[in-house]
């Protein structure tokens, strides 16, 4: 298998490992292959230990993913929170207040879109308003101090936003740890990369008694080839947390596997994606995955790619499955 994708460095440093045995075997202990990268030498042991810790990067890669998605969440559900009190707040003084002078001070409702800043000023302003309107004359037919509905007061209604700031510090925390994990992945990645171009490289000249050997080196980029025609896929949330997932049929020849692939959140993205399943061109045209919906509100967004004979792939539509809240 050639690397495709970010993914595939795995599976491709496994068929670079099968291979390294077999030659290693033919040539014999005394003269098993050690790469050179840099000034460093990389055995076959080294670059097994090279592959795991890679596995275990995208891993990484994976859980600080979630993390985001988690923080992002949580940050939606507290201004979803808020939103209502607002608009509640408003109607208050729709409802009293229009004829004095604090309607004049009425905040402004933002958009679960907005950012940081621009949701949390209007916040801000209710709640001086509302200290301001608990500290007035009572108007006629409202109690003071004014609570929500759901009896939330102005004390808590100012311990949500505050909630709500740290939501974000946790968010960006988490987007930090992301990024971070993201370029530790990538370092390894080039440099398993590297290691498997510089074997590629030796074993024509130290296995050239052994044509077989040197004739059944792995691939590292697909073989020149036309690119196969892309499926199409569709998509559904399934209690209690599958991702249901159908494509079109496979119809041309020479496909040799059809793979689920996916990140969390709403955009696809190829430096986080994982391959989440497998099957043949032959197999039922269905993927089901709970990778990730790990809780209410979480998001999958998945690719469905079809890989021919010469490693050459297409990837079709994307689909987000959002776990309800």
């Amino acid at each position: 298998m050639a690397i495709t994708n970010l993914d595939s460095y795995i599976s491709t440093a496994d068929d670079f490992l099968a291979h390294w045995l077999d030659a290693n075997a033919a040539l014999g202990v005394a003269k098993a292959i050690t790469i050179a990268v840099g000034d460093s030498g990389y055995d076959r042991g080294a670059f097994q230990s090279l592959r795991s810790g890679l596995l275990n990067l995208q891993f990484d890669l994976q859980s600080k993913d979630n993390d985001v998605e988690i923080a992002r969440s949580d940050i939606e559900l507290k201004k979803a929170i808020l939103l209502g009190w607002i608009n509640e707040f408003n109607g208050l003084l729709d409802a009293y207040y229009t004829t004095t002078h604090f309607f004049a001070a009425r905040p402004r409702v933002p958009t679960l879109s907005d950012g940081r800043d621009t949701f949390c000023r209007p916040m801000m302003d209710m709640a001086t308003l509302w200290t301001k309107l608990n500290a007035a004359p009572a108007r006629p037919g409202l109690a003071l101090p004014i609570k929500m509905v759901d009896n939330t007061t102005q004390v808590q209604f100012v311990a949500a936003i505050t909630a709500l700031d740290l939501a974000y510090q946790t968010a960006q925390q988490a987007e930090q740890a992301l990024t971070l994990s993201r370029g530790n992945r990538d370092l390894q990645n080039a440099l398993v990369y590297d290691i498997m171009k510089n074997y590629r490289q030796a074993v024509p000249s130290l296995c050239r008694a052994f044509p077989a050997i040197v004739d059944s080196l792995p691939r590292l980029t697909p073989e020149p080839g036309s690119t196969p025609d892309a499926l199409t896929i569709t998509g559904l949330f399934q209690a209690p947390d599958i991702a249901h997932i159908e494509h079109s049929p496979v119809t041309q020849g020479g496909i040799k596997r059809v793979e689920l692939r996916g990140n969390l959140g709403e955009t696809y993205n190829p430096d986080l994606a994982t391959r989440l399943a497998q099957h043949g061109p032959n197999d039922p045209a269905v993927f089901n995955t709970s990778h990730g919906l790990t809780g209410p509100g979480t998001k999958l967004v998945v690719k469905v790619f079809v890989i021919n004979e010469t490693d050459n792939e297409a990837g079709s539509n994307s689909v987000v499955i959002i776990r309800p809240a």
